[in-house]
């Protein structure tokens, strides 16, 4: 039997996406790769359905780190004490009760100065006490993402400033996922029946299933970013005319988050992305095994009949 394998374009709908091109672009050069929908290589027809799903997180996880010296280790810790509980305080006048705040201790330690000491033929450099330093993690549980403003306000009135960094989750994850599984199955029987009526018989291969599952969190999605300036003309006419030296001021360095684009994907859920987001990756392949065709060798006999050989 001899299978003819036919390269097919199969067009889907999707969701167009367009976006005004920002001063982040400069600093992208590579265009993005897009990967096909069906492969036929080698024998083996391999269909391929992706899907990303958006989904608002519901808990939120806030880190703050505290840092505080003291001439004595008491001392220290008083200070740190009253910081913290000011934080708690600024907290409860919002009237949050639920906001969980959890302080984690991070470790204690003497500092040291250096102190010469003049000797008649040379001079030494000794290590002397001057104090300890203490730091201690600020963990807050929040489940509405603009509280975040809100703590950030009251940890500064504390003297609080290093938001180390905001952990993102997302609570039954398990449903999310089957529906993303179901829209991608559902993608798959259209394809599936879109070979069939180009007349391939799929229903005779050997199939091999696979499919995988991916979180991606907000925290992994944030890339750095300068702004694009350039001095004025009147500036740089200046600097030819007068001659005088022109210093450029350097941008400061800033985050920008970019959610991972839907572009490459057969199936979509909440494809509008306004805030930072938990994504859902789910891609299933399925690949038929076309048999080899065997090929016949016939003889012709002495008599002028044809016949298999083996059979005689």
């Amino acid at each position: 039997m001899k299978y003819m394998l036919f390269v097919l374009l199969i067009c889907t709908s999707a969701t167009l996406f367009s976006q005004s091109s920002g001063n982040s672009r400069y600093h992208q050069t590579a265009p993005e790769e897009h990967q096909p929908r069906a492969v036929i290589n080698d024998g083996q027809i391999t269909l391929t359905i992706s899907g990303l799903l958006n989904a608002k997180a519901d808990t939120f996880v806030a880190f703050f780190n505290v840092t505080q010296v003291g001439e004595t280790a008491a001392g220290v810790d008083s200070l740190m004490s009253l910081r913290i509980n000011r934080f708690q305080t600024a907290l409860r006048r919002q009237r949050r009760d639920t906001l969980a705040v959890h302080t984690d201790m991070i470790s204690l330690v003497p500092r040291y100065d250096i102190r010469a000491l003049k000797r008649v033929f040379s001079r030494t450099y000794n290590e002397v006490p001057d104090g300890f330093e203490l730091q201690k993690n600020v963990t807050i549980t929040y489940h509405t993402a603009s509280d975040l403003n809100m703590i950030v306000t009251a940890a500064a009135q504390a003297e609080i400033y290093d938001l180390v960094k905001v952990d993102y989750f997302l609570s039954n994850v398990k449903k999310h996922y089957e529906q993303l599984r179901t829209q991608c199955l559902e993608v798959m029987k259209v394809r599936i029946k879109y070979l069939e009526s180009m007349g391939l018989r799929l229903d005779t291969l050997r199939k091999v299933f696979d499919d995988d599952f991916a979180t991606v969190l907000p925290q992994t999605r944030y890339g750095s970013y300068s702004s694009v300036s350039r001095p004025s003309l009147n500036a740089m006419r200046k600097d030819d005319i007068e001659g005088v030296k022109l210093h450029s001021i350097e941008p400061s360095p800033s985050k920008y988050y970019e959610a991972v684009s839907y572009t490459p994907y057969d199936v979509v859920v909440n494809p509008v992305v306004s805030e930072p987001a938990v994504q859902l990756t789910y891609q299933m392949s399925l690949k038929y095994i076309v048999p080899e065709a065997k090929s016949k060798l016939m003889l012709i006999t002495p008599t002028g009949h044809l016949q298999k050989i083996g059979e005689m």
